[in-house]
């Protein structure tokens, strides 16, 4: 599937990407898009940015690395679980935050992608938390008039 063209993101407008919802012992993120793309990208883009600045993180030399995987589920919104806890272990055992990300199919029940990013290492990149797990607690998705909004919890 093709990055959406800035004339389709237009007709519909996101004032916010994502943004922080505190939670205790916890921390979460509630996610926007104007189409499926844009609400995974953007899922990835904050959960990224709990772990470090990734701004800085791009202008880096950090390592470059590319990864690629293929996920499927019944439902959107599982799937959507699956994206972010795939980032999170991508995370875990390579240490590398993903930037760029090309979906090559994504639907509301599979998704492959190739996605490029920088390897994070903590004597160079400042760590603002550490996420253990997404769960299940309190996640909502749903399709709005306005787009798709999403919801989730991390245990950090």
């Amino acid at each position: 599937m093709k990055p959406s063209s800035p004339k389709s993101a237009k007709l519909c407008p996101i004032k916010s990407k994502y943004k922080i919802i505190e939670h205790t012992a916890d921390i979460g993120l509630k996610i926007y898009g104007a189409t499926l793309e844009e609400l995974f990208l953007n899922g990835a883009l904050g959960f990224f940015s709990l772990i470090t600045d990734t701004r800085i993180l791009k202008k880096s030399e950090a390592k470059e690395e590319k990864v690629s995987f293929t996920l499927s589920s019944e439902n959107a919104g599982d799937l959507f679980l699956k994206w972010l806890r795939e980032l999170l272990f991508v995370f875990s055992t390579q240490k590398l935050i993903l930037l760029d990300f090309d979906f090559r199919i994504l639907t509301e029940k599979q998704l492959e992608i190739e996605a490029c990013g920088r390897v994070f290492d903590p004597q160079h990149h400042e760590q603002k938390y550490e996420v253990k797990a997404v769960t299940y607690h309190q996640f909502k998705m749903e399709k709005k008039k306005s787009g798709w909004q999403a919801e989730v919890i991390f245990d950090i």
